[in-house]
């Protein structure tokens, strides 16, 4: 039967503690019975110790992260809803009977799309009759100006100025008339999606009234409600991860967009709004969240993961990777440690000489597959790939 990795590490590392107690026997027994024993003693331990081979493991999949000198970030948690970046109440601008209705509740549409239709028998009348009272305009106007030929310069000019102004009130009056028909056909101001639909064919709507709500999802804003004794700390620009409930609680990353000045005395907290990016509008408006924001920086920090962090023996330590070769492989060097500041993903080590040790920007520590495990362990890196990766880039978390 094959023993899994930690099964063979309880086993081994009983087996260490059993030879070790086993020697310092010997020694006391050597040291009150003379040298005769210790020919026999030597071969106990050698048989004992190739005992412990034969049951020594593999090298045990971990994975590893790379340590980091860089910026620690403490963080504001915050919850709060999406909301859309863009919202429009679409509403009628003159009054009339619905003719048409073409989208749903739920379609995407495009900028200037049309979304309904009004009847434009009115509006046609009002246009039909612009265009004749302006062709009526030129004709007057013309038969005038032939009529002045052979005036006074200034005094045909005076005339032909006089005689402009009917037509232009003829214009403005087509225009209008334009305008009012064109206005029959409601368009979408923005690109977005449809919500709300509020009229049915045959519905007569007066003017101003709420045809439908247009939202723009993409990108979408999250409103969070941050308390007052953290509001100082945070900024527009700030890095931002947000989660929600309805998604099974995945990250999407953001930043801080605007930041409220004022404090709702009811709540103590003020209004922060964060921006994230929503391809396939996946996240929809009113969708419950929840935000960890980038607050104050503590620069030049030795950093690595909290899960590297292990409590073994009231004391808090790590696994550093040494003599690491090529293709992921080492040895599990164990080391205490002095712990910091920290956040929820990071945390700082710093120096306490004489009494716990240091890790060094660029070494290999262990995050996973690491708590059953014992100094000087034989280790192979599952995550080797993005190792590597992460210290051809200088292991930076930034």
């Amino acid at each position: 039967m094959k023993l899994s990795n930690t099964t063979s590490s309880l086993i081994t590392l009983g087996l260490v503690v059993f030879l070790g107690a086993g020697v310092l026997g010997y020694r006391a027994m050597g040291e009150r019975g003379g040298e005769g024993d210790g020919d026999e003693v030597t071969d106990e331990l050698r048989e004992a110790t190739a005992a412990v081979q034969q049951v020594s493991p593999e090298a045990q999949p971990v994975q590893g992260a790379v340590v980091v000198r860089d910026t620690l970030w403490i963080t504001v948690v915050a919850s709060g809803r999406a909301a859309a970046v863009r919202e429009a109440r679409v509403s009628t601008r003159t009054p009339g009977t619905v003719l048409s209705v073409g989208v749903r509740e739920g379609d995407p549409v495009r900028a200037g799309q049309l979304l309904a239709r009004l009847d434009t028998t009115e509006t046609i009348m009002a246009l039909v009759e612009a265009r004749a009272r302006m062709r009526q305009a030129e004709a007057e106007f013309r038969v005038a100006v032939a009529q002045a030929d052979g005036m006074d310069a200034a005094l045909r000019a005076e005339r032909e100025r006089n005689l402009r102004f009917p037509l232009r009130t003829a214009e403005l009056a087509l225009a209008r008339a334009e305008i009012e028909h064109e206005q029959t056909r409601i368009r979408a101001p923005f690109a977005g999606r449809v919500a709300d639909v509020k009229v049915v064919v045959g519905q007569f709507a007066g003017a101003g009234a709420e045809v439908l709500t247009l939202v723009q999802l993409d990108p979408i804003r999250v409103d969070v409600e941050v308390l007052e004794s953290d509001i100082p700390h945070v900024a527009p620009g700030r890095r931002a991860s947000v989660r929600f409930t309805a998604l099974d609680g995945e990250s999407f990353a953001g930043r801080v967009h605007t930041v409220n000045p004022l404090v709702d005395p009811a709540s103590n907290s003020s209004r922060a709004s964060v921006l994230l990016a929503n391809p396939g509008e996946r996240i929809r408006d009113g969708m419950h969240a929840s935000a960890i924001i980038e607050a104050r920086s503590y620069t030049d920090r030795v950093l690595v993961p909290r899960d590297a962090i292990i409590q073994r023996d009231r004391t808090e330590g790590l696994f550093v990777v040494r003599e690491l070769t090529g293709l992921g492989s080492g040895e599990a060097e164990w080391r205490t440690v002095t712990t910091g500041l920290r956040n929820d993903r990071l945390i700082e080590i710093v120096p306490n000489e004489g009494v716990t040790h240091m890790v060094a920007p660029g070494e290999v520590v262990l995050v996973a597959g690491h708590h059953f495990i014992a100094g000087d362990w034989p280790v192979r890196l599952n995550n080797w790939a993005s190792i590597e990766a992460a210290m051809g880039a200088g292991g930076s978390d930034r």
